[in-house]
């Protein structure tokens, strides 16, 4: 049984973290062109192997494209839109997609709450597939940043909390989109709310279930009428934790951010101090 602690988990985050750092030996001397390509190509597998699931695992065979093969969750539009932002020269996603997509990576691995308590022999191909999944994305977002192709600043953190709760639109958007078309088995299309809570992913709609203890967290920064208690007695999506998670997520960005960017942000504090 996969459990917290236990050797078949220990192994996973042990192998993620031994495919970065062997990533990094093989690439560190090479030219930045092939670390560019290096990297790129990993991302443009990633990719496939994400929109083709009925093509490559036994478990999707003959559903064609579905709701999984889209921007249905945080990993899923990092592993989809990470080669646009690796191409671009645009400070905004490269700071985003790189380091959420670095926690995203690790972080999925660390808490694989789909697989916890069943059984190692049950988990088969699914398995399989979401560790590559997530691997490649560990592996590509941070590499960029141990490779120095992308230097981050300090005084960049506050951007990527704005990032994040754009993508959950993008997410939820994408949701609607599918549940429109009829892509969402058991979704109402003339019930969007009811069905996108029944989904919820990332916690768009309400606090997960799992995670009780999240809307008393919440509740300490978010406006109560956000979170239900208003004439319609729903929480309003996205909005109802878009201020502590904006918040939260740029505290950690800024730490991050300024451990990368140490040398400037200790000139810019001496310089400040001086006068």
């Amino acid at each position: 049984m996969l459990l917290y602690g236990s050797p078949f988990y220990i192994c996973s985050l042990v192998l993620m973290l031994v495919l970065a750092g062997l990533s990094w030996f093989l690439l560190r001397k090479r030219s930045q062109r092939f670390q560019r390509i290096a990297i790129l190509s990993i991302m443009l597998l990633n990719v496939f192997q994400h929109f083709f699931k009925a093509l490559i695992y036994p478990q999707y065979a003959g559903q064609g494209f579905t709701s999984i093969s889209s921007a249905y969750n945080m990993c899923a539009v990092l592993i989809m839109f990470s080669p646009v932002a690796f191409l671009m020269k645009n400070r905004f996603l490269k700071n985003f997609f790189y380091y959420v997509g670095s926690i995203a990576g690790i972080a999925a691995v660390a808490v694989p709450v789909w697989y916890i308590g069943k059984e190692i022999p049950d988990l088969g191909w699914d398995y399989f597939r979401f560790y590559i999944c997530h691997a490649g994305l560990f592996v590509t977002s941070l590499l960029p940043l141990l490779l120095g192709l992308h230097k981050p600043s300090y005084k960049e953190f506050w951007t990527v909390g704005i990032a994040f709760l754009l993508s959950l639109c993008l997410i939820l958007f994408n949701d609607l989109i599918f549940m429109t078309l009829g892509l969402y088995e058991g979704a109402d299309i003339h019930d969007f709310y009811g069905s996108m809570l029944k989904i919820n992913p990332c916690g768009l709609m309400a606090p997960p279930e799992a995670l009780p203890w999240i809307e008393g967290l919440v509740g300490l920064f978010s406006p109560s009428f956000l979170m239900g208690q208003n004439p319609a007695g729903l929480y309003v999506p996205i909005l109802w934790y878009a201020i502590p998670l904006y918040l939260g997520v740029s505290f950690i960005a800024f730490v991050l951010f300024t451990l990368s960017d140490w040398k400037q942000f200790k000139a810019d504090i001496c310089k400040l101090l001086k006068k």
